[in-house]
């Protein structure tokens, strides 16, 4: 019977392991622990830069070479990191803004020249290229919205149809220059002639002195200047 209320050894070894498995499974983390779990994730290596003067020069140096070869992006690239590590370097900093700006206006100067020929899509993307290297500056946006708008309303009107009946005008696609000094109709009938073309008069038409001065003229232009200066039509 007293063999019977004594327990065995092996079962206090059982209940400590019992017991230290669940102070492990209880217990909180350490705070050493919980901080170092949070400090954990990407850190963005631009904010981590350490000023290096040194290497900033080598940076602008190389800059200098690609921008002299033509590599306009690459020494642009080269200049924005050469002032990541000198950024209190009024010389290099100075590098990427000059270039940057010249650059943008650049794109904008070749948007403004296709949009006058009314190529507006490409206009549209060398604004689009512009504001992708200068994403601050309000008047490249401004201009865009603008091609953008332009782009819309040209789409919505109607293509034109020459009226019915009228003869259609195919002049020469040449560039004519003129230095004449005769009466209105010989002029006229001169210069459509220049272009392949045959003159047709209102019988009410004066007849007075003209004098017309024109270099490398095409037809368009050529009438434009005819009719301002006559006053017809």
């Amino acid at each position: 019977m007293e063999l019977g209320l004594n327990p065995k050894p092996w079962r206090f070894g059982r209940a400590a392991a019992a017991l230290l498995l669940v102070c492990v499974l209880v217990c909180p983390e350490m705070p050493g622990q919980t901080q170092t779990a949070k400090s954990s994730g990407p850190v963005d290596p631009r904010a981590m830069v350490k000023p290096d003067p040194k290497r900033a020069r080598k940076l602008a140096e190389l800059g200098s070479k690609e921008e002299a070869a033509g590599q306009y992006t690459e020494a642009l690239a080269a200049y924005e990191e050469a002032a990541r590590y000198a950024p209190f370097d009024v010389t290099i900093v100075n590098l990427e803004v000059s270039l940057r700006s010249r650059l943008v206006r650049g794109y904008m100067d070749e948007a403004e020249r296709r949009a006058i020929a009314g190529d507006l899509d490409m206009a549209t993307q060398q604004l689009a290229t512009a504001l992708h290297l200068d994403p601050a500056n309000s008047i490249v946006q401004e201009r865009l919205q603008q091609m953008e708008l332009m782009k819309g309303d040209s789409k919505e009107l109607p293509p034109q149809e020459p009226p019915i009946g009228l003869p259609q005008l195919k002049p020469n696609h040449t560039r004519q220059n003129f230095r004449m000094q005769a009466d209105l109709r010989t002029v006229f009938e001169q210069v459509v002639l220049a272009y392949g073309l045959k003159a047709a008069f209102d019988p009410d038409l004066p007849s007075r002195a003209v004098k017309l001065r024109l270099e490398d003229a095409d037809f368009e232009t050529a009438m434009k200047v005819l009719t301002a200066e006559t006053g017809t039509f």
